[in-house]
């Protein structure tokens, strides 16, 4: 179990960092510094969630079936 001050620590990094943070994740969905500068945070995370396809589905392991498939 992390002690306070780790946690805190962790925090203020998330905290100094969410700026890139966000940038990055407009980059990784296709946009540009312009367009990613005309939106809000919330439409950023918008937009990356469908952009990205918002899958909630698990992975799963691969059965005999998909193997065969595979290398069919």
């Amino acid at each position: 179990m992390e002690s306070t001050h780790q946690q805190e620590a962790n925090s203020n990094e998330v905290d100094e960092n969410i700026e890139l943070t966000i940038l990055v994740i407009g980059k990784k969905s296709g946009l540009n510094f312009e367009e990613i500068n005309q939106l809000r945070v919330g439409d950023i995370l918008k937009f990356a969630r469908i952009y990205n396809g918002n899958s909630t589905q698990k992975s799963r392991q691969a059965n005999q079936t998909d193997i065969d498939t595979f290398y069919a």
